[in-house]
């Protein structure tokens, strides 16, 4: 499978905040928070009965395009920044993600995910209280800080993402997924405007 790592310290220090590129890329190349890392797609054959949602420009609630962030996939009023389709998967190496809620939804939107044909359901690990990272550390406690900060990740994962209101287009919602299975996965969007899917594509790799 294809593997970046990503330190859990650099990931704090920045916020996740590179979002100019695919959201599922590493943010930083040192690492003990494994991601996996996008093949490239036209090296990778989605099955027909995958139907996966495009991937397209994001577009602010006035139409015009939002162009400090990444391409994402569109349903109705939700955009999750990501590609339609990623190579390696891995049940503790999350994708990082980042959604976007239309400022025209009121009250809370309620977003789950699962695998066709399987069990498998996506687990998400957004909003994590991580500890404040060590200052001038050494070697050793780096370490230990990105082992703690990567069973805390783990630990709060769960099989849903309810995003409260107020919501707005530059309200990046940013956080990890994590897939346990390769294959066509659905995500179901639930707002008080109506429910909505995007469909990707998880190919196992090598």
């Amino acid at each position: 499978m294809y593997f970046q790592r990503v330190a859990i310290v650099a990931l704090i220090a920045v916020g996740l905040s590179a979002c100019s590129g695919d959201s599922d890329s590493s943010l930083a190349p040192v690492a003990t928070v494994p991601t996996a890392t996008p093949a490239p797609v036209a090296a990778i054959e989605v099955p027909a009965s995958c139907p996966v949602t495009k991937t397209e420009p994001v577009r602010l609630e006035s139409g015009a395009m939002r162009n400090d962030i990444a391409p994402g996939l569109n349903a109705g009023p939700v955009w999750m920044i990501a590609p339609s389709v990623v190579s390696g998967f891995d049940a503790n190496a999350p994708l990082k993600t980042i959604w976007l809620v239309s400022g025209d939804i009121a009250g809370p939107v309620r977003i789950s995910g699962g695998v066709a044909g399987g069990n498998a359901v996506a687990l998400f690990a957004y909003n994590v209280p991580f500890p404040e990272p060590p200052a001038n550390a050494t070697q050793a406690q780096a370490d230990a800080y990105n082992d703690a900060s990567r069973a805390l990740l783990i630990d709060v994962r769960g099989p849903d993402l309810v995003i409260d209101s107020p919501h707005g287009m530059r309200d990046d919602q940013r956080g990890y997924i994590f897939y346990s299975a390769s294959g066509c996965w659905t995500f179901t969007i639930e707002t008080n405007v109506g429910r909505y899917e995007i469909v990707r594509y998880i190919h196992a790799g090598t």
